[in-house]
């Protein structure tokens, strides 16, 4: 309770002082254009101008959409996906924007970023997990790359044969560029969300008395059928954000619903 009420106080007050910082917003750019974005923001946050200056195009959204048709453009690492790593219908997946994201460093002679799933280890307690994330998300910020964080939300549905399962309503990349507060099983950070064009906050904790199943990584058959790997709830990471939407309008108020954080492209420590 203690936790929560600290939370709500530590929201109104953001709301009443922040400041209006410059987001970019994918509206110019692509309704499935979050991943480019999210990697736009991180460098606009960092100010990391020999990144920017790589790009083509004057403005942030023509530079995001520079990025997404030069990087974009080529075969998925994904076996069996006939779309490329990115297209504007159907946005981008974790490990292709990691790709991409890697491809531009390289020509502009910068160090590779990393990808992790944001999986509790074996033998890892929830209090554990918590801080490697937190200190992965810490170093990234602080060597110059505001990492991307993609979240998948989903929802209890009934389904024909009277079975109740859990089904994905939307995948979202989001730019993290603070931790605004920590606690041994909560963090609060300030993320660069393109969908609002704004910066908003964002809890990720650890919920060990839920009952659900998250939609983490992804594959394709060789007929490049597309299937998702389902993870126990007890060993991912979930979010509360109240100004972000992520899918809310999908669910009816009677649903069963949460949003799970599932992919970090970040630079850690060596």
């Amino acid at each position: 309770m203690y936790h929560w009420t600290l939370i709500t106080l530590f929201f109104l007050t953001c709301s009443a002082l922040a400041q209006k910082p410059k987001v970019l917003s994918q509206t110019k750019v692509g309704e499935k254009a979050c991943g480019l974005c999210a990697y736009l923001n991180s460098l606009l946050h960092s100010d990391d101008q020999i990144m920017l200056n790589s790009l083509d195009g004057e403005s942030l959204e023509e530079k995001a959409s520079s990025f997404g048709d030069k990087f974009g453009n080529r075969p998925s690492v994904y076996q069996g996906k006939p779309e490329p790593a990115y297209a504007k219908e159907y946005g981008i997946a974790d490990l292709d924007l990691l790709e991409m994201v890697n491809a531009s460093r390289a020509e502009a002679e910068k160090a590779k970023v990393t990808g992790s799933y944001l999986l509790r280890g074996e033998d890892e307690s929830p209090k554990a997990f918590l801080k490697r994330i937190r200190k992965n998300i810490s170093t990234s910020i602080n060597r110059g790359f505001p990492p991307l964080l993609s979240v998948n939300s989903a929802k209890a549905i009934l389904e024909p044969d009277g079975v109740i399962r859990w089904s994905r309503i939307l995948g979202h990349w989001v730019c993290v560029t603070g931790i605004k507060f920590i606690s041994d099983d909560l963090l609060i950070l300030k993320v660069a969300d393109s969908y609002t064009g704004k910066l908003a906050n964002l809890v990720l904790y650890n919920d060990q008395s839920n009952s659900a199943i998250v939609p983490m990584s992804s594959s394709y058959s060789e007929d490049g059928e597309f299937s998702w790997n389902w993870e126990n709830s007890n060993d991912c990471l979930f979010i509360c954000a109240p100004s972000l939407r992520l899918g809310r309008d999908e669910a009816n108020w009677f649903q069963r619903r949460y949003v799970a954080a599932s992919y970090l492209i970040s630079s850690p420590a060596n």
